[in-house]
């Protein structure tokens, strides 16, 4: 006579493989995710430095409710008004996951533009344990960094 089901010993380590494989796979999934959600805000990050470039060409200011400040000229602004200081469109997955800080300041020397100040994305992070994610854009240097 066959015997029918599972013996003890086989599921102790059938689960014993499954774990390894979750204990493994787990943390690299996560570590995609986090690098993801970097990548999109460097995109949109470098999609808000063309814009301030792109209006500096075409009108001459970086977006409205520019500042003077002496011989530079200074914008700062958040997510809530973003869009209508710039004049661009922001996706609603941005707007949602991400606090989004401009402060950026021009000025020439001679016939030459000079950017300067950092645009700033800081999001909860959707990995559990990992906290918010905080990337940055150094307008002077033009470098990233991730917090």
């Amino acid at each position: 006579m066959g015997k029918k089901g599972f013996t003890l010993l086989e599921l102790v380590i059938t689960m014993v493989i499954l774990g390894i494989l979750v204990g493994v796979g787990t943390p690299v999934y996560f570590s995609h995710v986090k690098e993801a959600r970097m990548s999109e805000a460097k995109l949109n990050i470098d999609r808000i430095v063309l814009q301030l470039k792109s209006n500096l060409t075409r009108y001459g200011y970086m977006g409205t409710g520019e500042i003077n400040t002496g011989p530079s000229m200074q914008l700062s602004c958040t997510k809530a008004d973003l869009e209508s200081r710039l004049g661009m469109t922001l996706p609603v997955e941005i707007k949602d996951r991400w606090d989004i800080d401009v402060s950026a300041q021009y000025y020439f020397t001679g016939d030459i533009l000079n950017l300067s100040g950092t645009i700033v994305f800081t999001g909860t992070s959707s990995i559990p344990f990992h906290g918010t994610i905080k990337v940055t854009f150094d307008l002077d240097t033009l470098e990233f960094t991730v917090e």
